[in-house]
């Protein structure tokens, strides 16, 4: 009898993603980057999925623009985005806000020049 219980524990670790596969992992982040540039962040994640980018600069309302939109993944991979800096972007240091649910979230920080 234990040893189907011993069994069925093991059996369970290979299909059950463990917390600690649960995260979101900065590749890359473009920094510096000058106004009317272009900026870009790739992550990683060890599980399926579903992540959304708020970027902030110079101003309390996250950036929205072409490009930042939601992205997936299918048994975890990298996310990127790719966007242009606005011409008159505020210089200074600036956050970036990932969140992939249930795989973890990520803040970082670029600099405007």
């Amino acid at each position: 009898m234990r040893g189907v219980v011993l069994l069925l524990v093991v059996g369970l670790a290979f299909i059950v993603p463990a917390p600690a596969l649960a995260t979101v992992t900065l590749i890359n982040v473009t920094s510096p980057v000058r106004a009317g540039g272009y900026a870009s962040i790739s992550v990683t994640t060890y599980t399926n999925a579903h992540c959304s980018i708020r970027v902030h600069y110079g101003s309390r309302r996250p950036l929205v623009t072409g490009g930042l939109g939601p992205k997936g993944t299918l048994f975890g991979g990298n996310v990127q985005w790719r966007w242009k800096m606005s011409s008159n972007a505020t210089r200074g240091r600036w956050a970036i806000d990932i969140s992939c649910g249930t795989a973890g979230s990520l803040r970082t920080s670029f600099l405007v020049r």
